[in-house]
């Protein structure tokens, strides 16, 4: 809101007595710069769980009218996204990012083709398939019926859709693809699994501190894990 001419006595006074005793404004937007940063990833991942959400398949949206959603931001402004709200999650079933930096993580040979039928450069689901393709054939059906949707992009709409129609393609048979109904246990799900897993007492036998891990090298975690 600007500033009218009976604010500008009260904002030079303000000045003056900051000014005198070095007194740090902490009035938005003078926050420190980690909060402001905190702030805006959070409004980001609210866009992207209210608004985002994936199609049924990668399709060019270029000259189609698509229906436009919008979300109100704090500040009152409004935004509406049309086919944007399908281009962001489609970044997870083209070449992912981390792949693309990474020739190790790319599947495919010189010539183009992938050399193991499946890959990570395919997206989000290549990469399941890819690693369903690498372990032993007779283990191929039991994790293909144990597919779980977790993490925070795990709330786009239409990803567990997705997710089904690809690997049905790739495998020629149907997976189980699950994912817990509520937002708040789909995104915290790998972390609640995990802080269960560590309550066992035989998992607790796994344990070794990093002082034993920098000793021993990562051949420790063999030993400890048989």
């Amino acid at each position: 809101q600007p500033s009218t001419a009976e604010d500008e006595p009260e904002e030079e006074f303000a000045s003056s007595i900051r000014a005198e005793y070095d007194i740090e404004d902490l009035d938005f937007p003078m926050t420190t710069a980690s909060y402001a940063k905190f702030c805006q990833l959070n409004l980001v991942e609210e866009v992207k769980e209210a608004l985002c959400r994936v199609n049924d398949a990668n399709q060019d949206f270029s000259g189609i009218e698509v229906p436009t959603v919008s979300l109100e931001l704090p500040d009152g402004n409004t935004i509406e996204l049309g086919s944007e709200k399908f281009e962001a999650p489609e970044i997870l079933f083209g070449k992912l990012p981390h792949c693309a930096s990474n020739p190790a993580m790319d599947n495919h040979s010189e010539s183009g083709e992938n050399k193991f039928g499946q890959g990570a450069s395919d997206g989000l689901s290549g990469l399941v398939a890819d690693t369903i393709s690498r372990c032993d054939p007779g283990m191929h059906r039991d994790l293909l019926s144990g597919i779980c949707l977790t993490g925070g992009s795990s709330v786009f709409q239409g990803l567990f859709e997705r997710m089904y129609t690809e690997l049905s393609f790739r495998f020629g048979k149907p997976p189980r693809v699950i994912a817990a109904s509520g937002i708040p246990e789909r995104r915290f799900c790998s972390w609640t699994g995990g802080s269960i897993l560590g309550t066992f007492s035989e998992f607790q036998k796994m344990w070794f501190s990093r002082d034993e891990y920098e000793e021993n090298g990562a051949s420790f975690v063999h030993k400890k894990c048989p």
